[in-house]
């Protein structure tokens, strides 16, 4: 069944490598099939986070803290825009290094989070926040439910939203950031879209998709917009490298030096911001 649209029905959308993804007949978004069979708190640990191993990975999560923060500045000011603001209790599912919390925090919000990876929460604590190993064991209530780029990873989103929607106080927030596979540059390159990293990225959401998917969770007020982030030259040249052992060391030495701590503007479109509010 499609996490987004529920619909039970699919046909091939195209290969990549040994790993098939097919497209929802209702609402377009892609998956893998079939669902990969991993352990979660296996595959996102070390090696994901550190050495650019993984698809989908990154050469060195940590060494881009100050880019992530910035990230995580623009995320906080997309709250406020839409209209949720500090004093409040901010819940994160997928906190990765705990960064998003901390800015949170420093800005007068009360934060929890989880996170599947033990490499993650171990760097977390770091910071001093304590998370959670999966959704399930975060408390309530909230006032913003935020996710940022996990939705993609996790083999079955739907329920562990809606266990997270349900923390949620009446009127609080939910964003979550995702790919758009609806978007022209993602139908133009295909397989070739940078967001198809197998096993990593199970989903390949559509905007409607994504719209479906926040009324079956009982949400209003959606709105779903472009996304601009910024990433570094170092975690662009350590994706460009995975997979690719020709390019792997010079690549890696544009990742370690000087320039490789610069930061570029991603604005292409193909993010985008998914806002609404829990009833009440």
């Amino acid at each position: 069944m499609c996490p987004a649209c529920g619909a039970t029905t699919a046909v091939p959308l195209f290969e990549s490598g040994d790993h098939h993804y097919r497209a929802c007949t209702g609402c377009g978004s892609g998956r893998l099939d079939p669902i990969p069979a991993i352990d979660p708190a296996e595959f996102y640990d070390t090696d994901y986070f550190v050495g650019g191993s993984i698809p989908g990975g990154y050469a060195d999560y940590g060494i881009d803290e100050s880019v992530h923060r910035r990230n995580a500045q623009d995320r906080l000011g997309r709250i406020v825009d839409a209209g949720s603001e500090p004093p409040g209790h901010i819940i994160e599912i997928g906190s990765g290094y705990g960064y998003f919390l901390d800015e949170a925090r420093r800005r007068g919000w009360t934060v929890s989070g989880s996170d599947v990876s033990e490499h993650a929460r171990t760097r977390a604590a770091d910071l001093g926040i304590d998370l959670a190993d999966d959704a399930a064991g975060v408390s309530g209530p909230a006032d913003v439910l935020a996710a940022f780029q996990v939705v993609e990873h996790m083999t079955d989103p739907f329920p562990v939203l809606r266990g997270a929607v349900n923390l949620v106080r009446p009127g609080g927030l939910i964003i979550v950031e995702t790919w758009d596979r609806s978007h022209w540059m993602a139908r133009r390159l295909g397989r070739h879209w940078q967001q198809v990293s197998p096993p990593s990225v199970v989903y390949l959401f559509t905007g409607e998709g994504l719209t479906e998917m926040a009324g079956r969770l009982g949400l209003i007020d959606v709105e779903i917009r472009p996304t601009p982030k910024y990433v570094s030259v170092g975690a662009v040249a350590g994706q460009l490298a995975t997979g690719r052992a020709g390019l792997r060391r010079p690549l890696e030495r544009i990742g370690s030096s000087r320039l490789g701590a610069s930061p570029i503007k991603y604005g292409f479109g193909d993010l985008v911001t998914l806002t609404a509010r829990r009833p009440g």
